[in-house]
């Protein structure tokens, strides 16, 4: 068996895992991918929705049809005038977020304004609640996100879960001490709640310094499991790395969305192998089924912690 099929855990035998280690600090990152069902859109959505807005800005008289920009066949017609420009990266580059984020709202009080209309008024779903439901049961110690959307916060709210929200505008705070009671929330990107929100190719060059000295230190002994990211950000990548480099005990659970490996996380998963710690890629079939499980498994013979 290649290291490729070596990194390949099953769902079941990562929900047994899961349930096995429950006593040990566990900690979640979660990215976009686990707010769709809350009703916020995906990257992916938020890149052609810039991509139409740009088109339709320099170009009169265009009809409605452009508002249903997630059809392919609008989407293959944006795209060809984009390419026709010669001025915007090739479809699927690496920097098309970031370079679109940033051309379609060059000022930033815009760009924040964007991701706070993006999740107005929107209610964590299942997935949230429940994530928030295992650190009550004292499974999940923190939860360390990239997304804008404050879901977290306030599904911790609903289960009268004090919440611990460190962002980049107050991010010394990660150094605090953490009481039992408390759930450790750290917003990597930032939250447009705040003056600094990193979404641009500029923003996203460098975590902050103090988010990557701390990751160095606290997966020495806790597990990360990673949700509805894609690992896009080279500069959290890069620090993640960075801290599964270090001695420990701390393991890599990377669920995705399917059975396919994009070639960034696996290559991460394999680097954090060559420096001798666990890691494993597991298909699923998305956030919230991934935390209906993981709950399950947790309490199945202590059924009155959900009564």
């Amino acid at each position: 068996m290649d290291d490729y099929n070596d990194l390949i855990l099953q769902f079941d035998a990562f929900v047994r895992s899961f349930k096995q280690n429950k006593d040990v600090a566990n900690s979640f990152l979660i990215g976009a991918g686990a707010s769709i069902s809350s009703g916020i859109q995906s990257a992916t959505d938020c890149l052609w929705e810039w991509k139409k807005d740009i088109y339709c800005s320099n170009n009169d008289n265009v009809g409605n049809i452009f508002q249903n920009y997630k059809t392919d066949t609008i989407q293959k017609i944006i795209q060809e005038w984009l390419d026709k420009q010669g001025i915007y990266p090739i479809q699927g580059d690496e920097n098309e977020y970031s370079f679109y984020a940033e051309q379609t709202y060059p000022i930033e009080e815009d760009r924040v304004k964007y991701f706070k209309n993006l999740s107005k008024d929107k209610a964590p779903y299942i997935g949230y609640k429940l994530l928030c439901l295992l650190n009550k049961f004292g499974v999940v110690k923190s939860v360390w996100s990239t997304n804008f959307d404050g879901l977290v916060p306030r599904a911790a709210h609903q289960l009268n879960i004090t919440p611990i929200e460190i962002n980049l505008d107050n991010d010394g705070q990660i150094f605090r001490n953490s009481s039992d009671s408390e759930l450790l929330y750290i917003a990597l990107h930032g939250d447009y709640k705040y003056s600094k929100l990193k979404n641009t190719s500029n923003e996203l060059d460098n975590q902050s310094e103090i988010f990557s000295d701390k990751l160095k230190h606290y997966f020495a002994d806790k597990n990360l499991i990673v949700c509805g990211y894609s690992g896009r950000d080279k500069s959290l990548m890069d620090a993640l790395l960075v801290a599964f480099k270090e001695k420990g005990s701390g393991r890599v659970y990377w669920c995705g969305y399917g059975d396919d490996i994009p070639i960034n996380v696996r290559n991460f998963l394999l680097s954090v192998r060559q420096y001798g710690r666990k890691s494993y890629y597991i298909s699923t079939d998305g956030f919230d089924k991934t935390m209906i499980s993981l709950v399950k498994a947790c309490v199945e013979n202590d059924k009155e912690k959900i009564i």
